[in-house]
């Protein structure tokens, strides 16, 4: 609060609150003493003063009152609404005195005129934008930045080089289609022609009949749930017998985890930790060999090979005629 210690100005002397103020200098304002700008303010604009009849107050700043009555304020900034627009915060000169709008750099009266990405076009009778070009909507449709005439006035899309309304048809790959189950909840395309995809697929641009209503896909001729069912060569359909981990070994499914894939064959492993084939039977490469079909132990130091259908050590035995032999210490 503003407290002067001498603001006596004779008979133009005036009390605020409990001070007396020299008018000239100072405004009152709900009892706080505020000083003038110029000595002709009276009104306080933000942290300063103004004077109404030739100034207006703009968001806190004292602008020119331009244009009388018909001024108004743009963002901080004073414009006449006889002649200007004020287009987001910025003030622009009209075209013409009947423009009420801004587009772009420029401004349009939306009675004659539309705005197409910032580009002034004809708005009679063209309710629509494509792209920076008006149109009809009601006799033409905007298809991917093209304008092309409806084939039927209901018509809201294009399909080839025709038009269609999407709330009864489907477009398929450029042909038109009526709904499959005279809805289009389940209506689905198969290359040109439209289906029910709540009783078929559609495989190798064939409609398949569902085995089950819960089959998600194709599998030769016929149809699988992913869920539960593997295809097994893109034709025969097998059970998932190991869940999500389930395999194929030619026609047939197996669990990885308790069997293996041996020469189109589905053998049970030998023992949990085994990964690889030998004959008949199945064995772990960590710690077994396969020598001619026959299981045989590996070692923990040394190479391993084979003779015949037993293993032994390379760097202690030796293989003579089908038999291991150890190999005999160097004479001198």
């Amino acid at each position: 609060m503003v407290q002067p210690e001498n603001l006596v100005a004779g008979d133009q002397t005036q009390c605020c609150n409990k001070t007396s103020f020299d008018p000239k200098k100072y405004l009152c304002i709900m009892g706080v003493l505020v000083p003038k700008n110029q000595p002709s303010d009276d009104c306080v604009c933000g942290k300063t003063t103004f004077n109404a009849e030739t100034q207006i107050c703009c968001n806190g700043v004292p602008q020119p009152l331009v244009d009388g009555e018909f001024c108004s304020c743009c963002g901080s900034k004073s414009y006449s609404v006889r002649k200007q627009i004020c287009c987001d915060n910025s003030v622009k000169d009209k075209v013409d005195p009947e423009d009420d709008c801004c587009c772009g750099n420029l401004t349009i009266n939306k009675k004659k005129h539309i705005c197409c990405n910032g580009k002034p076009q004809d708005g009679k009778d063209k309710t629509s934008c494509c792209g920076d070009i008006s149109f009809n909507s009601a006799s033409h449709v905007c298809c991917f930045g093209q304008i092309r005439p409806k084939a039927n006035p209901s018509h809201n899309w294009c399909c080839g080089d025709s038009t269609y309304n999407t709330a009864n048809e489907i477009c398929c790959n450029g042909m038109t289609a009526q709904p499959a189950s005279g809805s289009l909840d389940n209506t689905r395309c198969c290359g040109k022609v439209s289906y029910d995809s709540s009783k078929k697929m559609c495989c190798d641009l064939m409609i398949t009949d569902k085995r089950n209503k819960d089959d998600d896909c194709c599998c030769g001729g016929t149809t699988i749930n992913s869920k539960t069912e593997v295809c097994c060569q893109g034709l025969y359909l097998q059970p998932k017998v190991g869940g999500e981990n389930t395999q194929c070994c030619l026609k047939l499914s197996y669990n990885p985890d308790t069997h293996l894939c041996c020469n189109g064959k589905v053998v049970t492993k030998a023992s949990k930790s085994d990964d690889c084939c030998c004959g008949n039977t199945t064995l772990n490469s960590k710690t077994q060999v396969c020598c001619s079909g026959v299981v045989q132990p590996s070692f923990t130091s040394g190479f391993v090979s084979c003779c015949g259908y037993q293993s032994y050590n390379l760097s202690s035995q030796i293989c003579c005629q089908g038999g291991v032999r150890n190999k005999s210490a160097s004479r001198r």
